[in-house]
């Protein structure tokens, strides 16, 4: 049996918990998503062989020497979007500069976020980065720890459920920054030794 690592998120549980992977002879480790930034690194240093991170990330992340090859795209378009608390008096991404946005240390959204905010005039200095783990996003919100943080949109209707009309909400891809979303990448130097098991 072939054994495959992979560092990934929620989205590839389905499929080893149904067996499909054990029954075309893989035998797969998922790792929990700890951040596209993360994934990116591990799998361009060769400590996992396999991926799943945002697009841009990774783009950004090859042109800083890290080594990756996208096999297989997921969202065509960006699933990442903003959330703030209407109530703060923020209207937009033009009300960010001074303000506190909370994800994970490795979230892609802090590595794309220089791009954003240069698509809309922004100084991407002018906001502090607060660390969270993922699953503290809302509650660091509901209870104004930061008043702002990221999420992708699969998880938007449990923002509006929780925040009810006091949501506010911007998608990337309607403020000038629409990269590829998550894609599953592979170190090259696996990828030419197990091209079969890759595709």
């Amino acid at each position: 049996m072939r054994r495959l690592v992979i560092a990934a998120a929620a989205a590839l549980v389905a499929a080893p918990a149904a067996g499909w992977y054990q029954k075309e002879g893989i035998d797969l480790n998922l790792e929990p998503g700890k951040g596209s930034a993360l994934a990116t690194q591990k799998v361009g240093a060769g400590a996992n062989p396999v991926g799943l991170a945002d697009m841009g990330g990774v783009l950004v992340a090859k042109s800083k020497g890290a080594d990756s090859v996208a096999v297989f795209n997921v969202y065509a378009n960006s699933p990442q979007g903003m959330y703030w608390l209407k109530s703060s008096g923020i209207k937009g991404i033009k009300d960010f500069p001074g303000k506190k946005i909370g994800n994970p240390a490795a979230d892609g959204a802090r590595t794309m976020w220089p791009a954003l905010a240069k698509a809309n005039g922004i100084d991407p200095k002018s906001v502090t980065w607060v660390n969270i783990d993922a699953n503290a996003k809302l509650a660091a919100l509901k209870s104004k720890t930061v008043d702002i943080t990221t999420s992708f949109y699969n998880l938007h209707h449990v923002f509006k459920r929780e925040l009810g009309d006091d949501m506010g909400f911007l998608a990337w891809r309607d403020v000038g920054l629409n990269p590829y979303g998550n894609s599953v990448i592979v170190n090259p130097e696996y990828l030419k030794k197990n091209k079969p098991l890759s595709a």
